[in-house]
Order: C-alpha cells, then structure tokens, then sequence
C-alpha cells in the first residue's frame, strides 16, 4: 500500500494543478515536496508497525 500510495498521491498533485490551470513553480513544487515527506514519514510509521507485530 505504501508503494502504490506515494506516487499516485504525486500524480494526483500534478493532475490536480493542471486542472486548475496553475503552473509548477517553486512554491507549489515546494508544498508538493513537504507533502511527500509527510507522505513517506506515514509510511515508514506504518511499515515500522507492521514489523513490530
């Protein structure tokens, strides 16, 4: 799941912005950028737990 997740999520960003016309400067690559590490510390808790039990 976690895999699958990160770059569907990443795809979804950009679909999203080309939706809505915006363009992929520095500030949106930069929230897109802080939301993956948001998104890749999840996954790292989940993982972590799933080998704990």
């Amino acid at each position: 799941v976690a895999i699958v997740s990160l770059p569907v999520g990443i795809l979804v960003a950009f679909i999203v912005m080309y939706w809505q016309g915006l363009n992929a400067n520095i500030m949106s690559l930069g929230g897109i950028a802080i939301a993956v590490g948001a998104m890749i510390d999840g996954a790292i808790v989940l993982i972590e737990n799933m080998h704990k039990h």
